[in-house]
């Protein structure tokens, strides 16, 4: 099991046979320098977050805005398959979530209806160790879907790591292009 420290911050630098320090490929962003305790401030800062973790596929939580007991490898395996995570939901904090979008790097869920409905989205992507986190939030209206996918987004680059390029399908991208093309093409 991965610890706080592998996840986010490297306790020291890996060394090579020989003694002399790795020369790692790190993904592109700032300088690792995040705790687990400066990861919960970040969280905080998003007021429109209901309540927010960032864990490992494994389950082990390096901060959250809550203290009620989650079980995070449960939430992660929203991601192991598509089938069950639509036809269950996503079980947090005692409520299911219905999935209402599903992607590999993506799951968006609702529960409720009309004024008493919330949000929960679930970012999976890598940290920059490798290793695999996971960012969920919950939300309220008026805060949207679009809207807090976005900050997600934006959080996890900024202080993270980073999260796969979705790509849209090879057919759309040619329609896609075709119009770009037609369009510029009139002007």
């Amino acid at each position: 099991m991965a610890s706080f420290s592998s996840v986010l911050l490297p306790l020291h630098q890996p060394a090579a046979s020989g003694g002399q320090p790795l020369q790692q490929q790190v993904p592109y962003g700032p300088p690792v320098s995040l705790t687990p305790q400066t990861a919960k401030r970040l969280l905080q800062q998003h007021k429109e977050w209901v309540h927010a973790a960032v864990f490992t596929a494994e389950g082990l939580c390096v901060a959250a805005t809550f203290s009620e007991p989650v079980e995070f490898q449960a939430v992660a395996r929203a991601f192991s398959s598509r089938q069950t995570a639509i036809s269950e939901g996503v079980e947090f904090l005692g409520c299911v979530y219905s999935v209402m979008r599903y992607a590999p790097s993506i799951i968006i869920c609702r529960r409720g209806n009309g004024e008493d409905t919330e949000g929960l989205a679930l970012l999976k992507g890598l940290s920059r160790m490798g290793e695999e986190l996971l960012l969920l939030a919950v939300y309220r209206p008026p805060t949207v879907s679009a809207s807090a996918v976005s900050q997600m987004r934006r959080f996890f680059e900024s202080h993270l790591g980073t999260l796969p390029t979705l790509r849209l399908p090879e057919t759309i991208e040619s329609l896609l292009a075709r119009q770009r093309l037609a369009f510029t093409g009139s002007t």
